[in-house]
């Protein structure tokens, strides 16, 4: 090892001229110790020979004093070593420090540490107590302890050199010689830990690092710095949790004539004989008796329903409803995203009536008058406007209008908002999306019933390596044939998951009244006229609102409570650990 110290800096002041010169020593107000610098072959400071946790010095002006002990820390070297030491003196001048004529050496320092014609002998060794057994481990055993006696020294000096005044440094330079001669390599090996223990702010490290303590008080403190931190640790974990798993609460708020609601939508559906026109997302397994029929391969599946259906869908420029191909088959719909179940084989919207706005005090209704025929058997699937219809699925509300029953329906409205703070909120936590938050590759924007579509989509490629004709997204997949619809059938490709979040905002319904009329026997009259479905919306004056009761910032602030609390730390020294992660990495990195 090498090690070079800076061990005092001080001003020399000139007392009086007489057959010496007297000069008073200053001490300068950076201490007695200081690092090396600028110094050749990157030695060791004095923490790298010496342990001074234990060593106190005390500055009294004029007067210097010593006392405690110090244990070498000298790792890159063995008992029995020969030791050489050089000591030189520096001057300031004009900013950069010169040598100076004053240096004293040693080429056998362990040999010559106690003769007392050395020059370090009156100021230093001839105080350390316990001289008979460092005289045999010198410095060159690790783990011994220089015991001293209490020291005071006079910062004065006589000699009979003329115009010393300035500022003075001196440099040691101590360096390790095995029994060959050789000299052992500089230790550039760092306290780390005992760095980190010494700079932390986190109670108790301090001690931790101090090798003055006995091992019983340092265990101690040890023991009190690990549980504090497993219960802030436990803590932060506990408010983590909060936060990815109950961020957001439910609360009612007051809806009367505050809002205005979409009028709901509505799709309608007829059943007829032939297997096509019945056939369903939940009936393919109705084709097994044409599965080896190869003519009915590649056949246009969508056009030949159109075609059964040519006379009861709306004209191409309806009034109310336009024609939808569905899960269940083709429908009449006042969807706004018709685009996405256009049967026409193009991805655009059709025309259909315009979003109604109904208000607490305007009646909120519409009337239709389906099909041809009073003897259609009718299902009425009822959802929000800007949704697909979607079967078996809680936001659509389904209805058997049966054959000759003309119905009053009462839907209520289920208001769910959001507080502004709600968007702040990772997706993952609040378990939500915003219309503008798409994740969707077929479609936009996002819906959760587009979604559960692209879903079913997905799994259908996946699973068969087709679509079924009723999907009109993903316009370059292939379409299932009959035999592929029967792949789908067989896999159980609807119980497959779907991970499809809510809306933050939206709007539910159920059916709260009905009012049937119909016919008793087959001489019924009324089947000679049409059948009527009026569909009313009823208002809410209370609805459901997410809030957010544990925010991003209110999780940072219980952490740093948590980290307070328990160790008496904050976020800056965190920050002071990882700056000394990242400097032992470069250390050793270089």
């Amino acid at each position: 090892m090498k090690a070079a110290l800076r061990i005092l800096e001080i001003t020399l002041v000139l007392i009086s001229l007489a057959d010496a010169i007297n000069y008073q020593l200053i001490m300068d107000e950076d201490g007695l110790f200081s690092p090396c610098e600028n110094q050749p072959g990157n030695p060791s400071n004095l923490d790298g020979l010496m342990d001074m946790s234990a060593f106190k010095v005390i500055n009294g002006g004029n007067k210097l004093k010593f006392e405690g002990e110090q244990r070498v820390v000298w790792k890159n070297v063995q008992p029995g070593d020969t030791v050489k030491f050089v000591a030189q003196i520096f001057r300031l001048e004009k900013g950069t420090w010169q040598k100076t004529m004053f240096s004293t050496q040693s080429n056998n320092f362990c040999k010559n540490m106690f003769e007392k014609n050395q020059h370090w002998y009156e100021f230093w060794t001839q105080h350390i107590k316990n001289s008979d057994e460092i005289k045999s481990k010198c410095i060159t055993t690790p783990g011994a302890v220089l015991k001293y006696e209490p020291i005071e020294l006079e910062l004065k000096t006589s000699l009979n050199v003329p115009n010393l005044e300035g500022r003075y440094k001196a440099v040691l330079h101590v360096e390790a010689f095995d029994k060959r001669n050789v000299k052992r390599p500089p230790d550039s090996s760092h306290d780390w830990s005992a760095e980190a223990c010494e700079e932390s702010s986190i109670h108790g490290m301090p001690y931790v690092a101090r090798r003055d303590l006995h091992w019983t008080e340092r265990v101690f403190w040890l023991i009190m710095v690990v549980a504090s931190a497993y219960y802030a640790i436990s803590s932060c974990l506990n408010q983590w949790e909060r936060f990815r798993d109950n961020p957001i609460v439910y609360e009612y708020e007051y809806l009367f004539a505050l809002r205005n609601f979409t009028f709901l939508g509505a799709a309608y559906y007829a059943k007829f004989l032939r297997v096509l026109n019945r056939l369903q997302y939940t009936t393919l397994d109705t084709l097994k008796p044409f599965e080896n029929d190869t003519s009915l391969d590649n056949l246009p599946y969508l056009n030949i329903l159109l075609k059964l259906q040519e006379k009861v869908l709306p004209p191409k420029t309806p009034v109310l409803l336009a024609p939808i191909i569905t899960e269940v088959g083709l429908c009449q719909t006042t969807s706004q995203l018709t685009r996405y179940g256009n049967p026409y084989g193009k991805i655009q919207d059709l025309n259909v009536t315009d979003v109604r706005q109904c208000g607490f005090f305007s009646e909120c209704q519409i009337m239709h008058k389906p099909f041809n025929s009073i003897l259609t058997h009718v299902f009425l699937y009822l959802h929000d406007v800007n949704e697909m219809m979607l079967p078996h699925d809680l936001r659509t509300v389904t209805f058997d209008a049966k054959v000759k029953s003309s119905y009053v329906l009462k839907l209520l409205v289920h208001s769910i908002s959001a507080d502004i703070e709600v968007r702040n909120l990772p997706v993952a936590y609040r378990k939500c999306r915003y219309t503008d938050e798409n994740n969707l590759k077929y479609f936009s924007p996002y819906h959760p019933s587009l979604c559960r579509l692209e879903c079913r989509i997905n799994w259908a490629l996946s699973m068969c390596h087709c679509k079924p004709y009723f999907y009109v997204a993903a316009p370059k997949a292939p379409v299932c044939n009959i035999s592929g619809l029967l792949c789908l059938a067989r896999s159980k490709w609807l119980e497959k998951p779907c991970d499809c979040f809510p809306l933050c905002r939206e709007n539910t319904y159920n059916i709260i009244e009905e009012d049937e009329q119909s016919g008793g026997d087959k001489q019924y009259v009324g089947e000679q006229f049409e059948r009527t479905l009026i569909i009313k919306m009823g208002l809410p004056k209370m609805g459901m609102k997410r809030r957010v009761v544990f925010s991003t910032d209110q999780l940072i602030m219980s952490f740093g409570g948590a980290i307070g609390l328990f160790l008496g730390a904050s976020f800056m020294t965190i920050y002071g650990l990882i700056y000394l992660l990242l400097n032992f990495l470069a250390v050793k990195i270089t």
